[in-house]
């Protein structure tokens, strides 16, 4: 096999699997952010009922 045929085959090889792996790490990054959204929304819940109760010194 010549050079120019191995590079190109990987150059190939290269620009296909990569597209593929970005699309799952974006995927993953998203469902963080969806978690921490989640997870601070519950907290500022909280947080609101905790206040007119008097509930919110840390001792």
């Amino acid at each position: 096999m010549s050079k120019r045929l191995v590079l190109s085959a990987l150059a190939q090889f290269t620009a296909k699997t990569a597209g593929r792996n970005t699309r799952r790490a974006h995927r993953v990054g998203a469902v963080l952010w969806t978690c921490l959204v989640y997870f601070v929304f519950e907290w500022l819940v909280r947080l609101r009922h905790m206040v007119p109760q008097g509930r919110t010194d840390t001792k």
